[in-house]
C-alpha cells in the first residue's frame, strides 16, 4: 500500500508505507501499530476542517469515540468510527489519538484557512457543484486571464470589455479555476485584480442573470461565487483591487474581497443591487461591514450611493487614489504602491497574511494558536537567520 492518496482528498496510510516518509511531509505516524490502516478524509464546514478518520487497529471488537483536537488554530472534530482494534500488544485509543495528532500537526502546517477545492456548501447544504457548472457552461463570453512574473506578483485580469468586463457564466468558472491555480502558487507574494480596457467590472451579465432566473439557479450562483471569493481573500498573497472605470453590483463585491483598493480618477464603485431589487449575493455585504462598519455599509446599500475616490477614501473603502490615467501608467503605480508590503522573503509575506487572515476569521484562542505555529515555522529560518546575521532590526 504505498498510494499516499485516493480520490482526491482521501489519504491513505499504512504501517509499511508511512515508514520512509519524511516526518514535514505530514504523512509519518509515530508509534508502532502492526496490522493497521488508517484513513481520513479532509472536508470543510464552516470554516473549519472536519476529518473524518476511519481506524482498522485492535482486538476485534467495534467500539466508538468522539474526542477533539485543537491544531494549528482550527478545532478539529477528529472522529474514531467503528473503531476496530486488533493489534497483539497493548496498543489504546489514547495512543492511535497521539500518532494521528503528530501527523496533522506536520501536514496541516500553513494549511490553515485554505480550503483548497472544497466548498463549505458542498458539505454544509450538499449542493452539487456539478449541476451549478453544467447551468453556468451554457453561458459563454470573455475570460479570466492570470499572469504571474518572477518576483512573486501576478495579474488576475477581467476581460470581456464588450460587457464591461461583466462575469459571464463560463468567467465564473474560469474566476474560481484561477484562485484555484493561485492557491498552489507556492512563490506568490502579491496580487493585483484588475478589469481589462481601463474597466474594473459590472457584476454578472445580465444576459446570463436573465436565463438563469430562478430562485434555485440565483441561489447556486449565489453560493458559487461566495465561496470563489472567500478563497480568494484568503490567499496567501497581499491582495489590490486595481479600479479603473466602474465596479458596480458584483464588480463592487469583488473589490471587498481584496486586501486593498486603490482608484483612478474619474472611477467609481457602487453597490446597485437595491436598484436590481436584490442584496448583494457573493458575500459583498458581509466583507463591506467589516471593512466600513455597519452605518457606512447601511448607506452604501441602502443609497447605492456612487463612490468616487474621494469618497472611498474618506469612509475607509479606498487606501489611495492613484494619479495616473491610463492603464499601463495605473499598474504601474499599483505595482509600485504594492511593492512597499511586498518586499522581502515570500515565506514570511505569506506568513504574515496568514496571520491576519486568522485574526480576523477565528476566534481569540485559536487565531493565537495558529500565530503561535506559524512563528515556529519562521524561527530559524533561512530568512531570520539572514536577518540576524545583518543585523537588519535596527536599519
Amino acid at each position: 500500500m504505498d498510494d499516499k492518496s485516493l480520490s482526491g482528498d482521501l489519504q491513505l496510510f499504512s504501517a509499511e508505507s508511512v515508514a520512509a516518509v519524511p516526518q514535514e511531509s505530514g504523512t509519518s505516524f509515530r508509534g508502532t501499530f502492526d496490522q493497521r490502516l488508517c484513513f481520513f478524509r479532509v472536508t470543510v464546514v464552516c470554516g473549519r476542517l472536519e476529518l473524518l478518520l476511519s481506524a482498522n487497529i485492535s482486538i476485534g471488537k467495534e467500539s466508538s469515540t468522539n474526542e477533539r483536537l485543537d491544531c494549528e488554530g482550527i478545532a478539529l472534530k477528529l472522529y474514531f468510527y467503528r473503531v476496530r482494534y486488533f493489534v497483539r500488544k497493548k496498543c489504546q485509543v489514547q495512543m492511535a489519538m497521539f500518532c494521528i495528532h503528530k501527523c496533522l500537526k506536520c501536514g496541516l502546517r500553513n494549511q490553515t484557512l485554505k480550503q483548497r477545492g472544497l466548498s463549505v456548501y458542498t458539505s454544509v447544504y450538499r449542493v452539487n457543484e456539478d449541476d451549478i457548472k453544467e447551468k453556468l457552461q451554457q453561458h459563454p463570453g470573455g475570460s479570466i486571464d492570470l499572469q504571474k512574473d518572477q518576483n512573486g506578483i501576478a495579474n488576475l485580469i477581467i476581460n470581456n470589455p464588450e460587457r464591461k468586463n461583466a462575469f459571464s457564466g463560463t468567467m465564473m468558472l474560469d474566476f474560481r479555476d484561477r484562485v484555484e491555480e493561485l492557491e498552489h502558487w507556492t512563490n506568490g507574494k502579491g496580487l493585483i485584480v484588475r478589469g481589462a480596457e481601463n474597466t474594473f467590472c459590472s457584476g454578472s451579465d445580465l444576459r446570463a442573470v436573465k436565463a438563469m432566473s430562478n430562485p434555485e439557479d440565483g441561489l447556486r450562483i449565489c453560493m458559487f461565487m461566495q465561496n470563489t471569493l472567500t478563497r480568494l481573500l484568503r490567499l496567501p498573497l497581499i491582495s489590490v483591487a486595481l479600479v479603473q472605470g466602474k465596479a458596480l453590483g458584483g464588480g463592487a463585491e469583488l473589490t471587498t474581497a481584496c486586501d486593498f483598493r486603490l482608484m483612478t480618477s474619474g472611477s467609481e464603485i457602487r453597490f446597485v443591487h437595491k436598484h436590481m431589487g436584490l442584496v448583494p449575493g457573493w458575500g459583498g455585504a458581509t466583507r463591506l461591514i467589516k471593512l466600513i462598519g455597519y452605518r457606512n455599509a447601511l448607506k452604501l446599500l441602502s443609497s447605492a450611493q456612487h463612490v468616487n475616490p474621494a469618497t472611498g477614501l474618506k469612509i475607509g473603502l479606498v487606501d489611495e487614489i492613484l494619479s495616473s490615467t491610463d492603464e499601463g501608467s495605473c499598474l504601474e503605480e499599483a505595482e509600485n504602491w504594492l511593492n512597499q508590503y511586498t518586499g522581502g522573503s515570500s515565506q514570511v509575506i505569506r506568513a504574515i497574511k496568514n496571520v491576519v487572515v486568522s485574526g480576523r476569521e477565528l476566534s481569540q484562542e485559536e487565531s493565537l494558536k495558529n500565530e503561535k505555529s506559524i512563528f515556529g515555522t519562521l524561527w530559524g529560518s533561512h530568512a531570520n537567520l539572514k536577518a540576524l546575521d545583518q543585523n537588519i532590526k535596527h536599519n
